[in-house]
């Protein structure tokens, strides 16, 4: 068997990921070749090792179009809006990319993940399972993402890579993706270049790997030791003020107040919602902040949690409004 791996590791939190994929995939499938291809330059080799193949690809192309979702949580009477660039032909392009690799040295299939799929679930990709699953003259087996039948997931699927043909790598283009709507999801195109290209000759099936970290979910990693305090911390800027501030949900425990390390500082802020066993909410005093630590919570330590990537356009694309 071989496997794709699809990533994009800017963050420790996500290189750290990637290897626990590969440690896992080692482990529990011996007999598997993996192909990391990254969009990201500065991961180091101690990252993807034990891959047998791994691909640096600069070019990670963002479309002009752009997509906003929001959260409102009612203790704080506030919403949470986040803009996010489109990435999806970056993962599209990869895709490509990688088939005519795969191509190249002679692979006939692949499987193909994104870097933060959950170790724990590789055990459910059986090389028998999906034989049995896909006829001879079928390309590939995709699954549904989200609620509705209109979308493919980019994230795990399997293709037959011998029998990918030139017209289906050919619609993977950049200035054809463009013209597409902004309210058609990546996922959309993705599908609809499929049935193009493949008509009905592939297998619809949920291999339910679980993501960890891509999806659309402000959630903490299920791992995370601060998970027994609350499920979601965000850091956010205030529409109209401008200023930085950090807000929590889903407490499950009333929260007084977080010492953070910032900028090299460390500093105990208050909270200001009165609905403490559910939120927590405060304004952060400086104006340059690139990440953020939690050290403490109610004046108990914690593990160190690390906010990082938080660059100038986080700030911009991460607002709430009253």
């Amino acid at each position: 068997m071989f496997i794709t791996i699809l990533s994009y590791c800017d963050t420790e939190v996500k290189k750290n990921q990637l290897r626990e994929l590969l440690f896992s995939i080692k482990e529990k499938l011996p007999d598997c070749k993996t192909l990391v291809y990254s969009h990201y330059v500065n991961v180091e080799p101690e990252y993807y090792s034990l891959s047998d193949y791994y691909i640096f690809d600069k070019s990670n192309p963002k479309s002009p179009k752009s997509f906003v979702d929001w959260v409102y949580v009612g203790p704080q009477q506030k919403k949470f809006h986040r803009v996010g660039g489109d990435w999806g032909f970056a993962v599209l392009q990869m895709i490509k990319r990688s088939i005519i690799y795969l191509k190249g040295i002679g692979v006939k299939e692949s499987f193909f993940l994104n870097y933060d799929c959950d170790p724990d679930d590789i055990c459910k990709i059986n090389n028998t399972q999906i034989q049995n699953l896909i006829k001879e003259d079928y390309y590939g087996i995709f699954s549904l993402w989200g609620d509705e039948n209109n979308s493919f997931s980019l994230i795990d699927f399997f293709l037959k890579i011998d029998r990918v043909t030139d017209e289906f790598l050919n619609f993977i283009n950049q200035d054809y993706y463009n013209l597409i709507p902004s309210n058609i999801i990546p996922e959309n195109f993705w599908k609809s270049i499929i049935l193009k290209s493949m008509g009905n000759n592939f297998v619809v099936y949920d291999f339910n790997i679980r993501s960890k970290i891509s999806l659309a979910t402000r959630a903490l990693p299920l791992e995370s030791n601060l998970r027994k305090y609350f499920d979601t911390i965000l850091p956010t800027t205030d529409l109209l003020t401008r200023e930085k501030c950090i807000a929590t949900w889903n407490n499950l425990l009333a929260i007084d107040k977080i010492t953070f390390q910032i900028n090299g500082v460390t500093e105990t802020y208050y909270n200001s919602i009165q609905l403490r066993n559910h939120s927590f909410f405060c304004k952060l005093n400086q104006s340059e902040i690139s990440s953020i630590t939690v050290v403490a919570i109610n004046d108990e330590s914690v593990e160190p949690y690390i906010i990082d990537g938080l660059s100038d356009e986080y700030w911009s694309n991460n607002y709430h409004t009253h």
